[in-house]
């Protein structure tokens, strides 16, 4: 259990990318998902960091994190 959340426009993006993802050759629903939650969780680190004063035990993604350009 790693105590992730989302918003609800973050769950978008999260399943709009999983439904692309899911028709390559290969696909494997355990693994994608664990695949698809690391650059996210990179890119959250970074969003939090450059606001120090915003740190947060709880990890709740916001749609930039899936996608960089959404």
């Amino acid at each position: 259990d790693q105590d992730l959340g989302a918003t609800e426009k973050a769950k978008q993006v999260a399943l709009g990318f999983l439904s692309r993802r899911k028709n390559r050759p290969n696909f494997g629903n355990g693994g994608e998902v664990e695949n698809m939650l690391s650059f996210p969780k990179d890119r959250y680190l970074k969003r939090q960091a450059s606001q120090p004063s915003h740190l947060s035990l709880d990890i709740v993604f916001e749609p930039e994190d899936f996608d960089p350009n959404w």
